[in-house]
């Protein structure tokens, strides 16, 4: 025999009008309800502004600070980084309380003159592999062929630029 699914329904709220009076103060009290979440609200970031601001003083002594040490390690890194990649044939190195990494970022492509550069594409049935069919420029193909792309007028490879991370060590207390 096959058993019967139960069904539940939505539970009923806690207050509901009665009359067209009812609705009408329940409107005014929703009203009233919104204004005072507003003015809570705007009490709220006006004592987070207060906090931020407390705190902007203390915060901007110790960033400078990281900011000239990771300069500092990063020359040193820079200058010593045939030792520390093994003479390039890694990208990161281990130094006791982190590690120093180096990595370059993905090309990307840059184009000028992007109407003018569809109507060249189009023009020259050899090059509409890097035109897509929502009259797009192909920016992948063009990655994937920079040898072609960069003869095509208006088209530009930017090498992505290189970056530095230093990313310290974490211990956990225990």
């Amino acid at each position: 025999m096959a058993t019967k699914k139960k069904s539940k329904s939505a539970a009923m709220p806690g207050w509901i009008a009665q009359s067209k009076e009812d609705a009408a103060e329940g409107i005014r009290q929703i009203g009233d309800l919104q204004r005072e979440y507003a003015a809570q609200e705007l009490e709220m970031n006006n004592q987070i502004a207060a906090i931020t601001a407390q705190f902007a003083p203390i915060f901007e002594p110790i960033k400078e600070k990281i900011a000239e040490k990771v300069k500092g390690v990063q020359v040193w890194c820079e200058a010593n980084r045939a030792a520390l990649t093994d003479n390039n044939r890694v990208k990161t190195a281990n130094l006791i309380t982190g590690n120093v990494v180096w990595r370059f970022n993905p090309p990307s492509v840059a184009v000028t003159g992007v109407e003018e550069v569809l109507k060249y594409l189009q023009s020259d049935k050899s090059l509409s592999r890097f035109v897509r069919m929502d009259a797009a420029i192909n920016k992948t193909a063009l990655l994937a062929d920079k040898e072609a792309a960069v003869l095509i007028p208006g088209i530009k490879i930017k090498q992505g630029g290189e970056s530095f991370a230093i990313e310290p060590f974490e211990q956990e207390a225990t």
